[in-house]
Order: structure tokens, then C-alpha cells, then sequence
């Protein structure tokens, strides 16, 4: 995934990643066992989280919510950015490290 070769890259400059993730494949809130799978199958290593009906993702993106959607948040949990691309993101991600 490819934002866990960004966490790898920017971990060491306070960097973070957090994945929501708001329903199983039923339909349904994800359990912790639904969250484990996902970490499990992807190795990832940073943070998932059960957002239930995508309530926290449609707080920060109520109009244009598709998955994945890729939020730069800063630590006064201000908005920086927000795309569908990553990549087109970086230059923000680099300038909040001040790399």
C-alpha cells in the first residue's frame, strides 16, 4: 500500500499514518478481529482504526467521500490537504516536516 512506503519513509520525522476503516465486508462496523485481518493482510504498521459508518471520515469529507481518501493533517489537527492521489500530496507532507 502505498501509504505504508510513506509511514516508512517519514516515521522518523514524526510522521504518521492512520487508517479508518468503517465497515466489514458485510456491511457492518468492523470488529477488532475485521481490523486485525486487514493490518495482518496488508503487514501493515501503523495505526487502523474502526471508524463505524464512516462517521469521522464523512466529518472531514462530507461531499466527496471515496476510498481511499488521503487526508494531511496537522498537529493542531488542521486540514492541509486532501486528494484521492498521495503522491500529489507529498509536497505538503515534506513542507509540515520542514524537509
Amino acid at each position: 500500500m502505498l501509504e505504508s512506503s510513506y509511514y516508512l519513509v517519514y516515521q522518523s520525522y514524526g510522521f504518521n499514518v492512520v487508517s479508518l476503516v468503517g465497515e466489514n465486508l458485510a456491511g457492518n462496523p468492523p470488529s477488532t478481529a475485521n481490523l486485525q485481518t486487514w493490518v495482518n493482510y496488508f503487514s501493515l504498521q501503523y495505526v487502523v482504526l474502526a471508524d463505524p459508518y464512516w462517521t469521522i471520515g464523512v466529518y472531514y469529507n462530507p461531499t466527496d467521500f471515496f476510498i481511499p481518501y488521503h487526508w494531511v493533517v496537522d498537529q493542531e489537527l488542521i486540514i492541509r490537504g486532501k486528494n484521492l492521489d498521495l503522491n500529489s500530496l507529498q509536497p505538503i507532507i515534506e513542507d509540515l516536516l520542514g524537509i
